[in-house]
């Protein structure tokens, strides 16, 4: 079921899960907090390559989690800050990483496992989750928390 500030998506293959990060890219302005969950393997990494890429990042096939590394950042028309907080203990790391001063600065960031730290993050954020319907399918659910991730969500419905 969708709503103004719900969308659901069925994505049939890798592609279309990329498909959908490229848009939200592309109608991305600068500033705006990604979070998505879902269990390993629903393609959130895969979706945020698609999202480097709608930013005009050149070599989104490089893109990988940075699970080990905590962060990875990407140059587009918008800085992409990317997190991955699946062995993070402490919503800290991600302030001494600049999380606030990266949205402030008009950055696009992107936070994988994202739901450990939800009360601590930006309400206004677009939430994707993410869940296996079978081996080639998985349902997509954004959800926009505030005016400017509704806004970001509603330009990615009309593009």
């Amino acid at each position: 079921m969708s709503t103004a500030s719900t969308l659901e998506i069925l994505s049939r293959s890798e592609a279309q899960t990329q498909d959908v990060g490229r848009r939200l890219g592309k109608a991305a302005r600068g500033g705006e907090l990604l979070l998505l969950s879902g269990d390993l393997g629903t393609g959130k990494t895969v979706l945020v390559r698609g999202l480097a890429e709608g930013l005009g990042f050149a070599a989104a096939r490089e893109v990988r989690s940075p699970s080990f590394t905590l962060m990875n950042l990407y140059s587009g028309r918008c800085v992409l800050r990317h997190f991955d907080v699946y062995f993070t203990e402490a919503f800290e790391d991600l302030r001494r990483n600049e999380l606030e001063e990266a949205l402030a600065r008009g950055e696009v960031v992107a936070v994988e496992w994202g739901e450990r730290f939800a009360r601590e993050l930006p309400e206004d954020r677009l939430e994707v989750r993410m869940e296996h319907v079978d081996p080639g399918t998985r349902r997509l659910w954004l959800d926009s928390g505030g005016p400017g991730s509704g806004a970001w969500l509603k330009r990615f419905r009309e593009g």
